[in-house]
């Protein structure tokens, strides 16, 4: 089980990474505020694992009566949640966010339930054993899993059909965190019923903490990979608002909104905007462009025109 810790070290490090990456852009353009919000709920998250820092520090620092519990279960629903967000909005056209009056309702009666269990007192690393006991305890860790396995599922389930292989990673992960939320429910409701069969408790922890923890960095990965193609795509947006620019006529053909102004879609598709009107000035403004400009433009063709086609592929096999 060391590989574990060690994986969710490295995970840490590409999160905060990521977190720092998009706090300007995440600060201007609400759009890509779930990403950045999912991004730092995970840290904090991670932070209650014990890989990072000892839990009994944090939970010392929170008033030492297992606070740090509650965090492992509010921060990975608000992350998930807004992970969700995100990968919506990379689909065309956007689908609609999730109503944040659920995911507040989800996390108010969490706490509530927390703060009902008796005998919170001291750090204990395998709290949920002992809370699950209590009804308010079953009550907190059913809401988290149910949660958590509902908002991974249904997240993997749209990213699955819409883009397979660029959230390849994801999908698996978020299905494994929901299978380790399904393992992690039944191992509650057996201890609470107390008919837990002998060493079926060291299986489904084991198997909890396996799914969960690998789901995690699958599903970090998958994000930086989704991540990654949008800063791709916005680098190459930039530079055609560039060309665009340095090519003025009589006609105000060099007229296109700035990055992070009306473009509502993803980079991408701002790009495309871009380059059609390039194209465009090419044919009816008849401008020339640089050999040096025209490679760059052609080569964003090029690439957009591979990826309609794999969306296109990918549109296809799935309504068959």
């Amino acid at each position: 089980m060391r590989s574990i810790p060690l994986a969710v070290l490295i995970t840490f490090g590409i999160l905060i990474a990521l977190f720092l990456l998009r706090t300007p852009v995440a600060l201007k353009q609400p759009q890509q505020r779930p990403a950045w919000i999912a991004t730092g709920a995970g840290i904090l998250g991670l932070l209650t694992v014990g890989a990072i820092v000892p839990l009994e520090d944090i939970d010392a620092l929170l008033g030492g009566a297992n606070i740090v519990s509650l965090g492992k279960t509010v921060l990975p629903t608000i992350a998930f949640w807004f992970l969700r967000d995100a990968i919506r909005l990379q689909i065309t056209p956007p689908r609609p966010r999730g109503n944040r009056l659920v995911l507040l309702t989800l996390v108010v009666v969490q706490v509530i339930a927390f703060v009902l269990i008796p005998g919170r007192e001291g750090t204990d690393e395998n709290f949920v054993n002992q809370a699950v006991l209590s009804p308010a305890g079953l009550i907190w860790a059913l809401l988290y899993t149910g949660g958590v396995l509902w908002i991974a599922a249904t997240a993997a389930v749209e990213a699955f059909s819409i883009f397979k292989s660029i959230f390849g990673l994801f999908v698996i992960g978020a299905f494994m965190i929901a299978a380790a939320c399904l393992a992690l429910a039944i191992h509650c409701v057996l201890v609470f019923a107390r008919t837990l069969p002998p060493r079926s408790d060291d299986a489904l922890t084991t198997i909890f903490a396996l799914f969960f923890y690998t789901g995690i960095v699958f599903a970090a990965f998958g994000f930086v990979v989704l991540v990654t193609r949008e800063l791709a795509w916005r680098a190459h947006l930039l530079r055609l608002l560039r060309i665009n620019r340095l090519y003025p006529s009589s006609q105000g053909g060099y007229d296109v909104p700035q990055v992070g102004g009306p473009f509502t879609g993803s980079p991408e598709s701002a790009a495309y905007i871009v380059l059609m009107k390039i194209r465009d000035r090419q044919l009816l403004d008849s401008i020339e462009l640089s050999a040096g400009h025209e490679r760059i433009v052609s080569r964003i063709e090029r690439r957009m025109s591979r990826t309609l086609v794999l969306h296109n592929f990918e549109s296809g096999s799935g309504e068959r």
